[in-house]
């Protein structure tokens, strides 16, 4: 799996992904670096629209995700980024 298949696959469904509240989704980690090998997961950072932002879309979105791509998915956001950078 290349990260172009990975945005392929994020494209095709987009309507499911916009379902969970997707508003923005961006790809980063071993596949963009060229890294990524059989056993790597997929590092996404996702935007979701405010009124959609539920713990379960969040949940039910990483779940997809990982059936999707039939491997591990870390599903990050702005928000849980800043908490890193104020410490």
């Amino acid at each position: 799996m290349s990260k172009n298949d990975i945005f392929h696959q994020l494209r095709k469904h987009q309507k499911t992904l916009q379902d969970y509240g997707v508003r923005r989704c961006g790809l980063f980690g071993s596949f963009v670096r060229g890294e990524a090998t059989q056993k790597s997961d997929i590092d996404l950072l996702v935007e979701f629209d405010p009124s959609l932002k539920t713990f379960m879309n969040f949940m039910n979105l990483c779940f997809f995700l990982e059936e999707l791509f039939e491997r591990k998915v870390d599903v990050l956001t702005p928000e849980s980024l800043q908490r890193f950078s104020n410490e």
